[in-house]
């Protein structure tokens, strides 16, 4: 009997628990008018945060004069008609490296040794640059003959053909550099129009429009910075030969030339929607403000010293949203290629400009009043060369180099020169 009574409790104290059915067919209600209610409101709020997310990075952009993103993703046919000159610049370059005969065999080994100093190459490896200087001549005739004239960023339509021969281009910068050594020795002002002839192809493509424009032109900038390192610590080349190679140093600065890149990743059209944005409402907009906010995100970083590389590393927001690793990687490249070329314009100017031996204590102020380089937030110093000579060094750079891409070795991603040795005297010095 006590358990039939307990039983009878427990199954009142059950029913009593339960809510009504009027309480739980308006909580029924409630949650479809909810559910109604976001499913209009929120693709309007994800609409609004695209256009506020699209104007915050159009508003970091006009900061530099980046142009705005061409409406269609390969940018073809929306440029303005580039100069005579420019087309020209292209034409050659473009049959330059067509005309060009170099093997791979032959461009790795033209690599390895454009990596090292001109004194330290062999005999055999002198040897196979004048062969291939001889035998190309026509095609390097045509290369630098392109560089001597293409200052101004080329049409889409010749960028195209440009683009296009990229491995070629290469090869040729690569033997251009090589002749450009062993003639430095001989020849200088020679030297220097080859030289030069690569800081001009390298400002062409840093103005393009494309991201792989932007990437070429910056490996170009690096061979003409290891070649001015070779002119600049050679005390027999003359003062006006480092004067024209500093001209030739390209103008635009790093956060420019990510800026551009960023203008041409902005989003025409909505992204599509991925993972949890695919369910709910306005999903592809609320996709297309996370990537807008990813690349205000870098624009931001690029102005802080050291603060793109840490944007980068792996499992960052930026990454997980835009999936963009290589750009990432040629945009803080870029940013090192900048903290060589600071190095590369104190040592020309020291060396072409200087009437008389270079006073230490004012460069040493002189470097101290630089603000920290964007790659790695160093400065550069002076340090003690050989015979007498002072090196420009910035180890900072060097050592975030290192830490992002490895120690250099043959074969390997080689960093630009970080350290510049300067005469103490020669015929920039009044000697």
């Amino acid at each position: 009997m006590m358990t039939t009574n307990r039983s009878l409790r427990s199954l009142l104290r059950g029913v009593a628990a339960r809510p009504p059915l009027r309480l739980v067919l308006l909580a029924v209600v409630a949650l479809a008018i909810l559910a109604a209610v976001a499913w209009l409101v929120l693709p309007r709020w994800a609409g609004g945060r695209v256009e506020r997310e699209r104007s915050a990075l159009a508003a970091l952009l006009e900061t530099t004069g980046t142009p705005a993103p061409d409406p269609r993703p390969d940018g073809v046919g929306t440029a303005d008609p580039a100069p005579r000159a420019s087309r020209e610049a292209a034409r050659w370059l473009i049959d330059g490296a067509r005309a060009l005969s170099i093997t791979p065999g032959e461009a790795q080994r033209l690599t390895d040794l454009t990596h090292r100093n001109p004194d330290d190459w062999t005999l055999a490896e002198r040897d196979l640059v004048i062969a291939l200087a001889r035998r190309e001549a026509e095609p390097l005739a045509m290369i630098e003959r392109a560089g001597a004239v293409g200052a101004t960023p080329f049409a889409a339509e010749d960028e195209e053909g440009v683009l296009s021969l990229m491995l070629p281009i290469l090869r040729g910068a690569h033997l251009l550099l090589a002749r450009a050594g062993l003639a430095l020795e001989t020849a200088p002002e020679e030297a220097g129009r080859s030289l030069a002839a690569l800081a001009g192809s390298a400002r062409a493509l840093q103005r393009g429009r494309r991201p792989v424009a932007q990437i070429l032109g910056t490996t170009l900038e690096e061979l003409f910075l290891h070649g001015t390192r070779w002119a600049v610590a050679d005390p027999h080349v003359p003062p006006e030969v480092l004067a024209d190679l500093r001209d030739a140093l390209p103008a635009r600065r790093a956060e420019d030339r990510i800026h551009t890149l960023v203008a041409g990743l902005v989003p025409a059209d909505p992204v599509a929607a991925t993972g949890w944005r695919r369910l709910v409402p306005g999903g592809d907009a609320l996709a297309t403000a996370a990537t807008l906010g990813a690349l205000r995100e870098i624009v931001e970083a690029s102005r802080r010293p050291g603060r793109l590389a840490t944007l980068a590393e792996p499992g960052g927001s930026v990454l997980s949203t835009l999936e963009i690793p290589d750009l990432l990687d040629a945009m803080i490249r870029a940013q090192a290629v900048e903290a060589s070329e600071t190095l590369a314009r104190i040592a020309l100017t020291e060396r072409s400009v200087t009437a008389q031996p270079t006073d230490l204590d004012r460069l040493r102020q002189h470097l101290e009043e630089l603000p920290p380089d964007l790659f790695s937030a160093g400065r550069p110093r002076i340090d003690d060369g050989p015979r007498g000579a002072y090196r420009l060094v910035n180890p900072a750079a060097a050592n975030a180099w290192t830490a992002r891409w490895g120690e250099p070795q043959p074969g390997r991603r080689q960093p630009p020169p970080f350290s510049w040795t300067v005469p103490a005297a020669g015929p920039g010095h009044g000697t």
